[in-house]
């Protein structure tokens, strides 16, 4: 995960960079570039949304771990403001990292009968389990209208947001941590595991200046139809907490 996180912030970085130095003239403020560096007057903002995400109506086998479950979503989102209505348009593209801790002894796995290939929740039990996870990565396209009643200072109105998103899935793959005579060891397989390719959820957030609170509510199934471990279907919901990057 730590790789597509490093991608994520690199790419956003070059973006923010570009877009900085595409409206400065060459000897703008040189003397101050000289003394503090340069600071490229960005349009948008870095979203950064912090949680704990749940399968919804999941069997006893694919319950998750509160704190282990953690999605992270960082998002390049602009703000196109209404003033009458007191109303913020704010739409974004970005990256969203999920993980999805089982809490038990689990695992996914492909298992062949009567030449049909089937996805398969696993009980392990030859080997001491420490953790057991599926991580899935997404390009997402979030949106959200958001209620500021004071917009002439967003950084300390309290405001109430509703939006969705719609996300592709580009990355997933299970990491499984146990141990083995003593020694700790962790495997990694890189599957797509009958996810869907496609997801879209909606939420709500409440906050104020840059921080908020949300709920995101997943409409789509996690894995595809029919083809979910053991032929269960699940959704996702996440809880959690947002502010901005800069």
């Amino acid at each position: 995960m730590q790789r597509f996180i490093l991608l994520a912030l690199s790419v956003l970085t070059f973006t923010f960079t570009a877009s900085g130095n595409a409206g400065t003239e060459p000897n703008d403020n040189k003397e101050t570039q000289q003394i503090h560096g340069p600071r490229p007057d960005l349009p948008g903002k870095l979203l950064i949304n912090l949680g704990s995400n749940y399968f919804v109506n999941a069997p006893e086998g694919m319950k998750t771990k509160v704190f282990e479950s953690r999605p992270l979503d960082l998002y390049y989102t602009y703000h196109f403001d209404i003033p009458s209505l007191k109303l913020s348009f704010v739409p974004g593209i970005g990256f969203g990292f999920d993980r999805y801790s089982f809490k038990k002894a689990v695992g996914l796995s492909y298992e062949t009968q009567n030449s049909v290939t089937n996805l398969v929740l696993d009980s392990i039990a030859d080997v001491k389990v420490l953790r057991s996870k599926l991580i899935t990565n997404y390009i997402d396209v979030p949106l959200e209208l958001r209620f500021v009643p004071n917009l002439e200072n967003k950084e300390r109105s309290v405001f109430v947001g509703v939006g969705g998103s719609i996300g592709y899935l580009f990355e997933a793959h299970t990491k499984f941590k146990y141990e083995d005579d003593g020694d700790k060891k962790m495997t990694k397989q890189r599957e797509d595991w009958n996810l869907n390719k496609i997801r879209y959820s909606v939420h709500a957030r409440l906050g104020i200046g840059g921080f908020s609170v949300y709920y995101k509510m997943g409409l789509s199934d996690v894995f595809q139809s029919g083809k979910g471990p053991n032929g269960i279907n699940v959704t996702a919901n996440t809880i959690g907490i947002s502010f901005n990057g800069f």
